[in-house]
């Protein structure tokens, strides 16, 4: 097989394009947790707006950081699976298994429950609804399992959905960096 053949026939596997990829990745560091970390932000230095950004800036550099150790470590390996693929080859294979254990078991459920509660919040807040702990854990997990079903049934329509969350997310952060 020519080196043609194998690029052309690599890139018809793709299921997502360039913008979708790169939606994903800024989906995942700027997150939903700028939103409502901002007033936390500001209680925490008293107020004031300027320490308010420095410490939103040092967190965009760690992340910044953050995002460059993994590329590093990407660069340094030639197999699948990224950070559970880091951990095995760079920690041996126990760490790796280790990592893998912990991301099923503690971190992605805590994640996902997390966010899916936050959602809740943000629905009750926006169509005024009674904010009780049930409700919003009700409308969290609907949407949850929404989310579940559509990037279980169809990747296009789960890559459209993480492009245009991340275009809706980055909206409000340009009109405030705008204005």
């Amino acid at each position: 097989m020519n080196k043609e053949t194998d690029v052309s026939s690599r890139s018809a596997k793709q299921p997502y394009g360039l913008f979708t990829a790169i939606t994903m990745i800024v989906g995942i560091c700027i997150g939903s947790g700028i939103f409502f970390k901002s007033d936390n932000i500001l209680v925490a230095t008293g107020g004031s707006i300027p320490l308010g950004v420095l410490v939103f800036a040092l967190g965009a550099v760690a992340i910044i950081f953050g995002g460059l150790s993994m590329s590093a470590l990407a660069a340094r390996t030639e197999r699948p699976g990224g950070a559970l693929t880091y951990a095995e080859e760079f920690c041996g294979k126990r760490m790796g298994a280790a990592f893998g254990w912990f991301q099923i078991f503690v971190y992605y459920p805590t994640l996902v429950a997390v966010v899916s509660w936050v959602v809740g919040i943000y629905a009750c807040v926006l169509f005024n609804l009674n904010g009780s702990l049930e409700l919003q854990v009700g409308i969290g997990f609907a949407f949850f399992a929404l989310c579940f079903v559509y990037n279980t049934l169809s990747r296009r329509i789960g890559g459209f959905a993480q492009n245009a969350s991340t275009v809706i997310k980055l909206i409000p952060l340009f009109v405030l960096a705008v204005s």
